[in-house]
């Protein structure tokens, strides 16, 4: 029987007596989201579980034409658990290797689309990177059944593996175009991390009908490892020889979480790595958007807590939390488990996320972030500043990180020093792999790294085309290395601005004393854009982990 669940920012609806096993309920207003306690028997399935237990049953995987991309759903008869949130089965898209010398080596991407919980509202107005998950449930976001037999059906998920790491065009894809290809939907709302064994009951005011209802499911890493399996016992994928796990957005939050995961599920014998797209949200505090009535940092741990993620989340992290008393919520944000991850991973990363900087900051456009730039290069500063304490203070790790303002993708026409971000990625994946054979014993961290105040015009990518070429500034013989330390840079960019700010204030003949944002703040990142600007002891401090020269090795 499952446990009842009950959250306590929403208002429970009282249960009826049970008639014929059946579950009865008030009605609740129409216009109301109202969380249900529920008692429901082990047996009673979904309409949507129902479906998929019966497609299991009848059809069986075409293996003869297994080059090409097509749908697989987990088998719910022997792994209960892998539901998405409306209960229908997890699934996957996946294109084997047509190439006898690829045939063992596996792209595996998760799939991004932000986050949900129950204790946002429903139908807000505007774009919101945690939604309620009962709107999930009416898109590919949260159920699997309408998902196409090939990708060729969701425009969305056919151009991301067109353009990215899943391609099969060497063009596009040099390293990785024949490889095995798996993109792993995403159909749970909390990055695959969801271990939640109960299942709650909402009353669904989004239908025409005042009375339904529908029983939701947070069980994403029972998804993904019931996807683990059956690419580990159908697929051959016991049989890899190298990995590269992959994801963007919540995708990239995944695979910074579930990297190590995968890698215990894998044969001792397996190379693996993780290629990080767009994924290094921050634990943000310092700001809280329009129209939300917490900071985004709140709401990612609520994820954290409606999913029961404690259980999914990086080990070691988890351990070390426990040992000093921390919040194991910590661990959901990259910037305080990527440290801890033992796989080597490469972070495609903008300092100016696009979608970072909506969720985050409240600047949902480009007008937005104009008028608000100080804020912008605040956030930037930040995230340069976790980046290299957390992450990139293993030099076993990689990186492409640039100032162009976007959010995931850019695969093959973003350049920084003359280098596409995808020939980066082979150059750090071929040195990392000849270091872990013990090819090399004195392998370099491969960085490229723009570090510029934003915003900056030549800071983005292009089209390799010749109309764009007239169009759009190239940016390649432009950005800069990552050949000395970060917080170097960065102390001379505060220096520079903390003397406008002090010429502009003297011009409006500022009388408040400002011995008080001469403070030192310890070895917090938060601090505020004053503090960071104004003292570079602070700075110093802050970036005292990062003091050992990471040398970057360019083509």
């Amino acid at each position: 029987m499952l446990s009842p669940i009950v959250a306590n920012s929403l208002p429970v609806c009282p249960l009826a007596s049970h008639a014929n096993g059946a579950f009865q309920k008030q009605v609740p207003f129409a216009d109301e989201v109202v969380l249900l306690q529920t008692t429901l028997k082990s047996s009673k399935r979904s309409h949507a579980y129902a479906s998929d237990m019966e497609l299991v049953q009848k059809i069986k995987p075409v293996d003869q034409d297994h080059t090409r991309w097509h749908l697989q759903k987990v088998n719910l008869w022997k792994y209960p658990h892998a539901l998405c949130l409306d209960g229908s089965a997890g699934s996957f898209y996946l294109q084997r290797s047509s190439s006898a010398s690829a045939s063992n080596k596996w792209v595996i991407h998760h799939e991004g689309g932000a986050w949900c919980a129950l204790d946002v509202p429903v139908r807000a107005n505007g774009w919101k990177q945690v939604e309620h998950c009962l709107e999930r449930t009416y898109n590919n976001f949260g159920t699997s059944a309408w998902n196409a037999a090939t990708p060729d059906g969701n425009k969305r998920i056919k151009e991301s593996i067109e353009t990215g790491e899943l391609a099969s065009d060497p063009k596009v894809n040099p390293l990785m175009h024949d490889w095995n290809h798996v993109h792993v939907n995403y159909c749970d709302g909390g990055s695959f991390s969801g271990r939640n064994l109960t299942s709650t009951v909402i009353a669904a005011p989004l239908t025409n009908d005042a009375h339904a209802s529908k029983e939701l499911h947070f069980k994403g890493n029972f998804v993904l490892e019931a996807i683990m399996q059956t690419l580990l016992e159908e697929h051959d994928l016991n049989k890899a020889e190298e990995v590269v796990l992959a994801g963007c957005g919540s995708g990239g939050v995944a695979t910074y979480m579930h990297a190590d995961q995968w890698k215990t599920a894998l044969p001792n014998k397996t190379f693996v790595v993780a290629l990080v797209d767009s994924g290094f949200f921050l634990d943000w505090s310092m700001t809280t958007p329009e129209n939300e009535t917490r900071d985004f940092g709140a709401q990612l741990r609520s994820v954290f807590q409606l999913h029961n993620a404690s259980g999914s989340v990086n080990e070691k992290c988890a351990k070390k939390k426990y040992a000093i008393g921390g919040a194991l919520s910590d661990c959901f944000f990259p910037e305080h488990g990527s440290v801890f991850i033992s796989v080597p991973t490469f972070a495609r990363q903008s300092l100016v996320d696009s979608e970072q900087l909506r969720s985050e900051l409240g600047l949902g456009d480009h007008e937005k972030r104009l008028d608000k730039q100080e804020s912008v290069n605040t956030y930037r500063r930040n995230i340069a500043l976790a980046m290299n304490s957390s992450l990139l203070s293993k030099p076993q790790n990689g990186a492409f990180v640039s100032t162009c303002e976007y959010h995931c993708g850019h695969w093959s026409d973003l350049m920084i020093d003359g280098m596409h971000m995808n020939h980066a990625f082979s150059k750090w994946y071929s040195e990392t792999l000849d270091a872990w054979q013990g090819k090399t014993t004195n392998a370099k961290s491969v960085r490229f790294w723009q570090e510029r105040a934003w915003s900056c015009h030549d800071c983005c990518p292009r089209i390799a085309s010749e109309q764009d070429a007239k169009l759009t500034p190239q940016i390649g013989e432009i950005g800069e290395s990552h050949n000395f330390t970060v917080e170097k840079e960065l102390m001379k960019e505060a220096r520079q601005e903390a003397l406008k700010r002090a010429e502009k204030s003297e011009s409006r003949g500022r009388e408040n004393s400002t011995s008080g944002q001469q403070q030192t703040a310890g070895n917090s990142r938060r601090n505020s854009s004053a503090e960071h600007e104004q003292s570079n002891q602070n700075l110093t401090v802050t970036s005292s982990q990062n003091r050992t020269t990471r040398a970057t090795k360019l083509s």
